[in-house]
């Protein structure tokens, strides 16, 4: 599970990390492609919405041309219906019906809608395309469409009265917007603007769920501690040493940082269950490593897929902190020609 209530980074750590990343001789190498990995929180509680405003600016700087986000990709059955449910096709089925939208090859109106010159103007075909996304599966882009088009409408009642009388998926398109804007979802505090930005204009989803309920099956059993075991109260040091670190954090810090510091990183490895010590022996404890190591192998080579068709172009990875380490493990085991960066990595002193 991604870990997600960070405290923050001390000044003086934030030099010293600084300090660390520019004497690394891998960060100044030049290659044809950048992956850049990105830790979020999940939610950032509003107080704390100012410290994602480095992280955006360093991201700006970047420059990204491809963004990569923790969504299910809309072909992997398994994965939807985890995220959405055993009866998801047959309810968006009915809604489709419910919408009046014919039937047709669902894929070639999309790219028929994408490729449309004035679609950013045009919050009617927006609105259309972002329907298709959300009947095809493709949460993720269904999401974005969406974010774009409840923008533009609370700017323009003229947008927000013609889309409330003319499209029957307005109401679920704004249950869905509402929901996320409240918990400060991180898609809708910087992946989303920070898109919109860059012109990016079709985002890459490259989660992986089809094994989930088989990790939280083990997570969930290790949650209980077992004084009696040697190899459980050994894999809950690193977590109890991680959670102490993170209170005594100062709580003037930033912890989108912290998050995404080297050390951290290092941290996560341990508490997620990527690694483990060697001399555990405990088949909860490796059966949780199993299907961690799994998501976040598939995950990588999502990622490389997408990577592999883009090619002279700089990709950014938005996934929770946890997959951070991992992720950039399973990359380097990959062996392709492309130079894989963290965040620390791009910011400026």
């Amino acid at each position: 599970m991604a870990v997600r209530d960070f405290r923050g980074v001390q000044n003086g750590f934030i030099k010293y990390v600084f300090l660390a990343v520019s004497l690394n001789p891998t960060v100044s190498c030049v290659s044809q492609r950048k992956i850049l990995l990105i830790g979020t929180h999940h939610t950032t509680p509003k107080d704390r919405l100012i410290e994602i405003m480095p992280i955006a600016s360093a991201l700006e700087d970047f420059r990204p041309e491809i963004f990569c986000v923790e969504y299910p990709i809309p072909t992997d059955t398994a994965s939807v219906k985890y995220k959405g449910g055993e009866d998801i096709f047959q309810r968006k089925e009915a809604m489709q019906k419910e919408w009046k939208i014919p039937r047709g090859d669902m894929n070639k109106n999309i790219e028929s809608l994408q490729q449309y010159s004035h679609l950013n103007s045009d919050i009617q075909k927006q609105m259309e395309l972002q329907q298709l996304y959300f009947l095809s599966s493709d949460v993720c882009n269904a999401d974005y469409q969406g974010y774009l088009i409840m923008t533009q409408t609370e700017r323009s009642t003229q947008n927000a009265d013609w889309i409330r009388k003319n499209s029957p998926g307005f109401r679920v398109m704004k249950e869905i917007y509402e929901a996320k804007r409240h918990r400060n979802d991180e898609y809708y505090s910087l992946v989303f603007p920070l898109a919109i930005k860059l012109n990016i204009q079709h985002i890459y989803p490259i989660d992986d769920l089809s094994t989930w309920k088989d990790y939280e099956k083990y997570y969930d059993k290790l949650q209980v501690l077992d004084t009696a075991n040697e190899d459980k109260i050994k894999f809950h040091k690193h977590a109890e040493y991680f959670y102490k670190k993170l209170k005594s954090l100062p709580k003037d810090s930033n912890q989108w940082i912290f998050s995404n510091s080297p050390q951290t990183i290092q941290d996560l490895l341990y508490v997620e269950g990527y690694k483990i010590d060697d001399d555990i022996s405990n088949n909860d404890i490796k059966m949780l490593q199993y299907y961690w190591v799994s998501r976040n192998r598939i995950i990588a080579q999502h990622i490389a897929d997408v990577a592999r068709n883009h090619p002279r172009t700089r990709l950014v990875v938005f996934f929770g902190a946890s997959h951070v380490g991992p992720v950039l493990e399973e990359l380097k085991k990959l062996n392709n020609d492309y130079q894989v960066l963290t965040l620390l990595d791009i910011m400026k002193n």
